[in-house]
């Protein structure tokens, strides 16, 4: 199924705007949710955990999915992945 124009704009802003908030913040959350996994729902923390698991248990006890947020991993040191 193809998407419109319009569609493809909306997510196009959606995710820049996503972007834009982890970069406003990082900083900021970092110092308060180091080395943890951080979920955002209008640009809004709702939960953090260093546990993956965990927090996923969170959102869904909330009656949320990985979907309905924005999850990131606030790291406090540079992590080399090799892909």
């Amino acid at each position: 199924m193809a998407i419109t124009p319009e569609q493809a704009r909306v997510a196009f802003a959606e995710g820049k705007r996503v972007r834009d908030f982890w970069i406003e913040h990082r900083e900021a959350l970092l110092v308060r949710y180091p080395d943890q996994f951080v979920a955002a729902k209008d640009d809004d923390v709702i939960a953090a955990d260093a546990d993956l698991i965990a927090l996923l248990r969170s959102l869904e006890a909330m009656g949320l999915t990985t979907s309905d947020v924005m999850i990131e991993w606030l790291s406090t040191k540079t992590d080399i992945l090799l892909l």
